[in-house]
Formats: C-alpha cells, structure tokens, sequence
C-alpha cells in the first residue's frame, strides 16, 4: 500500500437478519418480459415471501399471480400461493408474493409461474441455507 496506512477490513458478515442478504434475487428474460423474484422470507415454519416484479414493453401482463404461481420444494411438497398484494394488469408489475409455512424437511425450493407472455413456465429455484 504506497500511502503506508492499513488497507480497510472487509467485513465478513453482516449483522442484520440473514434472510434479508442470504437469498439472491433471480431474473430471466424471455421474449420480451423480465421476471425478477427476490426471496424475502425463506424460514422453517414461516410463510414463504417473495418480492415479484414483471415488467414488459410489448405484451399486457394481467394474470392472477395466486393463481399461476406454484411453489414446491425437493421433498415433493406443493405450497399454496397464499396472497399477492401487488398490481395486476399492464407493463410492470410490482408486489409481494406470499405462500404457505416451509416444511423442515425442505432442502431446495423451485417458485414456478406459469402461463406468461406464452412462455408455459419461468422456474425458479433456492437451495434452503441453513
């Protein structure tokens, strides 16, 4: 180091709440949406919470969230989409998206929306940390 001080310590952890930092958000693009989720709350025995946001220039998105979100984990459990509290229709959609309490038994979990901008299905998939 030229200016002779000690470089500064990078932080190795971060002291608040893990689930804020720990699950990456995700996005892909196909035709001409991006879906991006970020996992919000991934916790044994809490509900599942994602923070979902659709944004197109071309195609109307007005599909139920609840209804064309299905989230299951590696053990073969289907969680039921609980509620979604963001806007529906139009070209960006913003909201949370809220699903059933995580099993314990639970190592991964795909969150899988379905019927899109004529893309049959847009998987997403978080190994559980523990």
């Amino acid at each position: 180091n030229p200016s002779g001080q000690a470089p500064e310590p990078t932080p190795q952890s971060n002291s608040g709440p893990a689930t804020q930092t720990a699950y990456q958000l995700q996005s892909k693009e196909e035709g001409a949406v991006t879906v991006t989720i970020t996992p919000q709350t991934i916790e044994t025995g809490k509900p599942l919470v994602f923070t979902v946001s659709l944004s197109t220039h071309s195609v109307e998105i007005n599909q139920d969230l609840v209804k064309v979100s299905e989230l299951a984990d590696d053990q073969g459990k289907q969680y039921k989409a609980l509620s979604w509290d963001g806007n529906s229709g139009g070209h960006h959609i913003n909201g949370t998206l809220s699903f059933e309490s995580l099993s314990p038994a639970a190592k991964e979990i795909t969150l899988t929306i379905k019927d899109m901008a004529g893309i049959p299905a847009w998987p997403f998939s978080w190994k559980i940390l523990p």
